[in-house]
């Protein structure tokens, strides 16, 4: 089996495309399967390595994102491929039946596949 060799311009191309996907680092229910106009856009995943780490939770029902009103997991993907990364943006929610406004910078797909490395060190120093 012959592999096809890979264009340095072709991988260019699609790091800068990459770079310019926005990403939450949330995945929905229904996400991987076929996306229903009925499905609710409930949080299921919150990944370590994007922005919504610490700000949205599990169960998570997504109203608003940048002021548009969401209706589906549909329509929250139609509304964030018109966000660029880096963006800051309003996420409305509702939790425990309260809503609550979020401030979400988001990254790009790059960035969260390649996250950059926190180093925590302890020095092992006890003071008396």
């Amino acid at each position: 089996m012959k592999i096809p060799k890979v264009n340095q311009e072709e991988i260019k191309s699609i790091n800068k495309d990459i770079k310019k996907i926005p990403c939450f680092g949330i995945a929905f229910e229904n996400e991987t399967i076929r996306i229903k106009k009925s499905d609710r856009p409930i949080i299921k995943i919150v990944d370590e390595r994007g922005p919504c780490e610490n700000v949205l939770k599990v169960n998570d029902l997504v109203l608003e994102v940048k002021g548009k009103k969401i209706k589906n997991i549909k329509n929250f993907f139609d509304v964030q491929k018109k966000i660029k990364p880096d963006e800051l943006v309003i996420v409305r929610i509702k939790r425990n039946r309260q809503e609550l406004n979020r401030a979400i910078r988001v990254i790009s797909l790059k960035e969260f596949n390649n996250p950059k490395q926190n180093h925590r060190v302890r020095l092992g120093i006890e003071i008396e």
